[in-house]
């Protein structure tokens, strides 16, 4: 009772700051050329079924409560007419740095630029890059990217139809302490490097293409995202395709004849999200996203696809079962923002669905389909 009266609390000193979210961002004096600071939030009342937690034996009851979800504190501008910079801090951040992002870009000429941070790092398509404050479902491949959604970058920018971009990011490295993924545990690259990514984000008009090409892993594993988004007359869409083959070693034989043998597991995922916004009345939108992992099968190294998701206890759940989504699952959902009040305070409600194959119980080898429903209402905005 404690804990969800603590959440009723902050939610309401989120909807607080509402109150000021008809102002605009705040220009901020400084020794640059501009400089504006802004805010981003949402808080929303959820009820959530509990559905992925069910087994036998064990039937959690519904959970319902008010939470901040998305608290931001924004820093843009110019130290001069071609460098711009921008950070955003994540206000709600516990244990960590609240640098969500921050990062400077220098303009050489009105068509090359460099820039370097912490920075969004290109993959998994339209839709995931431009996730934010005002999205209200992600597909579970977001879960099972190559790298973080930010992260310390260089990057090189040519504006060709749009952006061509190179960027260099630190490379993935073994973790053998990771017991529920096979590849992330045996890696190939056990040292601190760059790893490359190349994308072109298009735009020719209302027609928007997507392709980025990654390679990580001491270049033994890649991915790649087509994507396409569009917009006309209120109506918006994105369509994304990813695709990463993550490669990883099998160590076969004895110490003394051990020789690495190369598998390869296959991540696939398509996401759909559309919307249609009446202007000063209401955007309605729909979501849906299918992700899959095949694995790699291979009798000798004791390798074979599965078809449900791993699991792994959480002790402050009684008698529950935690979920690691590493396999498959499909995300679907459907809602509407409220645009009346104006675009610095959006009423909502959204219904989001995922489900997908899991064991039937912790100690089981058989896997039985579960689903999750998230209903939610609540607001969001600009400071």
């Amino acid at each position: 009772m404690k804990r969800f009266r603590s959440r009723i609390a902050v939610a309401f000193m989120g909807l607080a700051l509402a109150d000021v979210a008809k102002a605009e961002d705040v220009a901020v004096l400084t020794g640059a050329n501009s400089a504006r600071l802004g805010g981003e939030f949402k808080a929303e009342f959820v009820n959530d079924n509990q559905g992925l937690y069910k087994h036998s034996g064990y039937s959690p009851g519904q959970v319902a409560a008010f939470q901040v979800t998305n608290a931001y504190l924004l820093l843009s501008g110019y130290i001069s007419p071609d460098t711009e910079y921008g950070f955003r801090f994540n206000l709600l951040s516990a244990g960590s740095s609240p640098l969500e992002f921050g990062y400077g870009t220098h303009w050489f000429t009105k068509s090359f630029g460099f820039s370097v941070g912490k920075e969004r790092i290109l993959q998994g398509g339209w839709h995931h890059l431009n996730q934010g404050y005002r999205t209200h479902a992600d597909g579970l491949y977001a879960r099972n990217l190559a790298f973080s959604d930010y992260a310390a970058a260089w990057g090189l920018h040519l504006k060709f139809q749009g952006i061509v971009t190179l960027q260099l990011v630190n490379d993935v490295v073994q973790d053998p302490n990771d017991v529920l993924d096979t590849a992330v545990a045996n890696r190939w690259n056990k040292d601190q490097h760059p790893a490359w990514i190349l994308a072109w984000l298009g735009d020719f008009g209302l027609v928007k293409p997507l392709l980025i090409f990654g390679s990580y892993d001491n270049n033994r594993s890649r991915y790649v995202d087509v994507g396409l988004r569009t917009g006309l007359n209120g109506f918006n869409a994105t369509l994304d395709y990813h695709n990463d083959r993550v490669s990883y070693r099998i160590p076969l034989g004895s110490e003394a004849s051990r020789v690495d043998q190369k598998e390869t597991d296959v991540k696939t995922s398509y996401t759909v999200n559309l919307s249609y916004e009446l202007r000063n009345l209401v955007t309605p939108w729909v979501f849906y996203s299918y992700y899959d992992r095949k694995q790699a099968s291979d009798p000798v190294a004791a390798l074979s696809d599965r078809s449900f998701n791993l699991s792994k206890e959480v002790g402050s759940i009684p008698g529950g079962v935690g979920y690691t989504w590493d396999d498959n699952g499909t995300v679907w959902g459907l809602g509407v923002d409220v645009n009346v009040i104006g675009k610095n305070w959006n009423p909502f409600i959204a219904y989001t669905s995922t489900s997908g194959k899991f064991l039937k119980d912790p100690s089981a080898t058989e896997g039985e389909m579960r689903s999750n429903a998230l209903v939610k209402v609540g607001v969001l905005g600009t400071i």
